[in-house]
């Protein structure tokens, strides 16, 4: 599955304290366009990011919890 195998992607990406915000921005738009046919993914994408934290970088802490949460919701709607 392409939106799996993104997140998993993104998640072994993930090194140090921060990432830049445009490439977390960048990524979740990536998943959003994977997730054409996934209405909850879409919803929980858009929830992601209105609330992308930081001016310049983003916590991967955070961003590491939006993958996982990304994860969940992936794993509890079955594909259209």
């Amino acid at each position: 599955m392409v939106i799996a195998s993104l997140i998993e992607q993104y998640r072994a990406n993930i090194h140090g304290q921060l990432s830049d915000k445009r490439r977390v921005i960048d990524h979740l738009l990536d998943v959003r366009l994977a997730a054409a046919d996934r209405p909850a993914v879409i919803a929980e994408i858009d929830r992601l990011l209105a609330d992308v934290p930081g001016l310049t970088t983003v916590d991967n802490v955070w961003w590491a919890k939006a993958l996982d949460d990304l994860d969940r919701v992936l794993s509890a709607v079955p594909a259209g």
